[in-house]
């Protein structure tokens, strides 16, 4: 007997086809080689600047997160927020924030609002990777997502947005 007969996947009906969990798990695998192929994506984009994947993500997680001001000059991020967004904890972003902060891509800034904390800026040096490396993924994308049209985007949102909460409720439950 294998091991998917004694060990199923899942125990959801809905997502077992003829009783069986083999498609559930062509779904894991396929979502799972996903993953690390949008990973090697970000390795290329980064690898030019001396970056890891790691680092590039969350360089760019901070100037997706760092509107403009009035004055035209980018705005710092809470530290917090990025853990979220990169479904990262805190040391591993207080390490990468640090490494990019080394390179000069990032600065440290006091939180105006609770001096224990700080929050996160681009320097110039990290807007200009941010733009380089944001046309190589753009052009990555493009070829990645070309088949996805309107309506399977719109199920794609929901279906992600249900993944991601769903995994983070696994992931919290597992880690007790």
């Amino acid at each position: 007997m294998n091991e998917a007969a004694t060990n199923p996947a899942t125990d959801w009906p809905h997502l077992l086809v003829n009783g069986s969990d083999a498609e559930f798990r062509r779904v894991l695998h396929g979502l799972a080689a996903l993953t690390r192929r949008l990973d090697l994506i970000h390795d290329y984009a980064a690898r030019p600047h001396g970056l890891t994947g790691n680092e590039l993500a969350f360089l760019l997680a901070v100037a997706e997160t760092s509107p403009r001001s009035l004055l035209g000059e980018l705005t710092t991020v809470a530290m917090g927020g990025l853990t979220r967004r990169l479904g990262i904890n805190h040391p591993t972003a207080s390490r990468l924030s640090g490494k990019l902060v080394r390179r000069g891509l990032l600065e440290k800034r006091p939180d105006p609002m609770n001096a224990r904390f700080r929050r996160l800026a681009l320097t110039d040096a990290g807007h200009a990777v941010a733009e380089q490396a944001g046309a190589i993924l753009r052009h990555a994308h493009n070829l990645a997502f070309a088949a996805i049209r309107p309506r399977d985007f719109t199920a794609l949102k929901r279906l992600a947005a249900t993944l991601d909460e769903g995994s983070a409720v696994a992931v919290e439950t597992l880690a007790r």
